[in-house]
């Protein structure tokens, strides 16, 4: 990869919630990559496992509502 930029060190240094979504037919990035990545990060962490899809998930009809709930949960007054 020409342009490398190193995740695995980045991702130590993250302290909010994060989610990881990941197409499991992804031919870019592995899904034991994304899923060494997920293991580095610190808690609270979610990995979405989008089955039969590739490397762009987020537009899916399935997909987007559930991040959309993901977000909510995680920024009302409750959880603040």
């Amino acid at each position: 990869m020409r342009d490398q930029f190193r995740s695995d060190l980045a991702i130590r240094r993250v302290n909010v919630p994060v989610l990881m979504i990941h197409g499991e037919e992804d031919d870019v990035i592995p899904t034991s990559s994304a899923k060494g990545l997920f293991a580095l990060a610190n808690e609270p962490k979610t990995f979405m496992s989008v089955p039969g899809d590739g490397h762009i998930v987020l537009d899916l009809a399935d997909v987007f509502p559930r991040v959309c709930e993901w977000i909510d949960a995680r920024t009302s007054s409750a959880y603040l």
